[in-house]
């Protein structure tokens, strides 16, 4: 692929300093290129490997023990449970080995597939009870 002098693809290249050589093995690979996936390819293949399974597995359970209960849970009680049942399951490691780290925090979650909620506001509508206390006030007034 031969550029002509003075085109506005040659200024183009030369502001972005892409050399002619580099975009010709593109243009001679752009069939390999197509066909390379997008988004992060390596990253579908990684297996990860955590250090504590048997205290994440108990964890995974009584949040969603209490997730159904309707509990509100932040990431102060996954510490506190993490370090309790840490202790429990792992009776003669030393209680330093297990940090609860932002690292170690953010892999469980997407391990398990957890994400934290938020509050938001609790009631997203006007109750039937307020809908009548409105409808006599305007009556009153």
């Amino acid at each position: 692929m031969r550029l002509r002098k003075n085109t506005g693809l040659q200024i183009k290249l030369k502001q972005l300093v892409i050399l002619q050589r580099t975009i010709s093995q593109w243009y001679l690979n752009q069939e390999e290129i197509q066909g390379i996936r997008g988004g992060h390819y390596r990253a579908d293949n990684i297996v990860w490997r955590f250090l504590w399974p048997v205290m994440e597995e108990q964890l995974f359970q009584s949040f969603l023990r209490c997730r159904e209960e309707g509990k509100l849970i932040r990431r102060g009680w996954f510490r506190r449970q993490s370090k309790q049942i840490f202790t429990n399951v792992y009776p003669r490691a030393v209680t330093r080995l297990f940090v609860f780290s932002t690292g170690w925090f953010l892999g469980f979650q997407r391990r398990w597939g957890i994400s934290c909620r938020v509050l938001t506001k609790k009631a997203s509508c006007v109750p039937a009870e307020y809908h009548r206390l409105i409808l006599s006030w305007l009556d009153f007034n």
